[in-house]
């Protein structure tokens, strides 16, 4: 074990044991998903058996975090490893080696969003090429969304049935399930991967708004709403490591659509998660470590944007915690504005040259610094939409992306 992996295995074992203590009480302890793992080699998946849920005393759930920890993050995964520290085999050459070696994207079963996404690819950044491939499990008709680690080897998916009438006419209740997957690329060019149910339970007839994976992979934000009239938003955390979850709700929605993807994103210390409330109106900052409750009431507002400001689709935290990054829909075209995460003020506002005549695009992935971006061109209904890397002044393509996607279909 060389010095880059020790330090991996400290930085997951110090988050493993900082989150039991967090989250673990002697008289209330949540129950521990354990969870066998599924090869996933080329194409193909093989569901996961459920895992069994048993309290056991608190120093128990200890030890048994610490391996949960240990086998499942793995010793070469340092989770709270930056971005630029992960390569492959055979590092990306130029702007290329800014940005995560393997990203996730869903594929639909024809050309256009709106159909079903069968299959989770994971696809090499450099060449293009497909490594990996899962598909979606039974009873479950289709991926819908997709985040990610920071270590460019954990993802967490999102599967839903599609609620089409039965024999009566009636409609099926929509069900929704969250699948854990972990990539290890080989020195021979080859990946392997492997495939759990994550033990967070979605109520039936709930609609995901939003999916975000910390950047240690230790824990796990989704916000939903029922299906009625009325607009009850949940946000819960789960932690992947515990199995405990918390749990915040307010009237009001998250996101612009369903499963906005760009809706939620997390600070570096796994303490702090952003989201946008109320169709994009304002940006607001959740203590994660409060216990539970009203989902305003625990949050702190940081960005309020008015009619002519409001961003297009995300604002993103950025790696470091110390910025906001929003893409702006205005009359002169695309524009970036970045804001500080901790007053909310406006630190600088950008139109790129090669993005003047753009009107709407979508920030799916940032540096710390911002000078990388993963745009998501012309993000409309039906129309191509090509994702580019934007690095200083010039557009990048990334091999591997299918046109019609949005930002739900991509993770780096």
């Amino acid at each position: 074990m060389n010095r880059v992996e020790r330090k991996g295995v400290e930085r997951v074992l110090r988050a493993a044991i900082n989150g039991t203590a967090a989250e673990v009480r002697t008289d209330e302890l949540a129950p521990l998903h354990l969870m066998p793992r599924t090869g996933v080699v080329g194409s193909g998946y093989v569901r996961a058996r459920r895992g069994l849920s048993r309290p056991a005393a608190a120093l128990a759930a200890a030890a048994a975090v610490l391996a949960i920890a240990a086998a499942s993050f793995g010793a070469a995964s340092a989770l709270r490893a930056d971005r630029a520290e992960v390569t492959g085999p055979k590092p990306a050459a130029g702007p290329l080696s800014l940005i995560p070696r393997y990203f996730v994207e869903l594929a639909h079963a024809t050309t256009g969003r709106l159909r079903p996404a069968r299959h989770a690819l994971v696809i090499d950044s450099t060449t293009g090429k497909v490594v990996a491939s899962v598909s979606v499990p039974r009873p479950y008709t289709s991926f819908v969304a997709v985040t990610a680690a920071a270590d460019d080897r954990t993802f967490v998916l999102a599967a839903e049935t599609l609620r089409e009438p039965n024999k009566n006419g009636e409609l099926r209740p929509l069900r929704s399930e969250l699948l854990l997957l972990r990539i290890t690329p080989h020195p021979s060019g080859s990946v392997s991967g492997s495939t759990d149910h994550v033990g967070l339970r979605i109520p039936l007839n709930w609609q995901g708004q939003g999916l975000a994976l910390s950047p240690d992979g230790t824990k796990l934000a989704f916000a939903a709403s029922p299906l009625t009239k009325r607009i009850v938003t949940t946000v819960w955390v789960y932690s992947m490591i515990t199995g405990a979850s918390r749990a915040w709700q307010h009237r009001g929605e998250i996101g612009s659509a369903p499963w906005d993807a760009r809706s939620l994103s997390w600070s570096p210390d796994d303490k702090t998660l952003a989201y946008l409330w109320n169709n994009n109106s304002q940006v607001n900052l959740l203590k994660t470590r409060s216990a539970g409750g009203d989902l305003l009431a625990h949050s702190r507002r940081l960005i309020t944007f008015t009619f002519q400001q409001s961003p297009t689709f995300d604002a993103d935290l950025t790696p470091d915690g110390k910025k906001v990054v929003a893409s702006m829909f205005t009359k002169i075209g695309g524009q970036i504005n970045e804001y500080s995460a901790a007053t909310g003020r406006l630190i600088s506002s950008r139109v790129p040259a090669v993005l003047d005549k753009l009107k709407v695009y979508d920030v799916l992935w940032t540096n710390s610094s911002g000078s990388a971006l993963i745009l998501g061109l012309n993000v409309l209904p039906e129309v191509p939409c090509p994702v580019r890397l934007l690095h200083g002044n010039k557009l990048i393509k990334i091999k591997g992306i299918h046109p019609h996607l949005n930002a739900s279909d991509l993770a780096w």
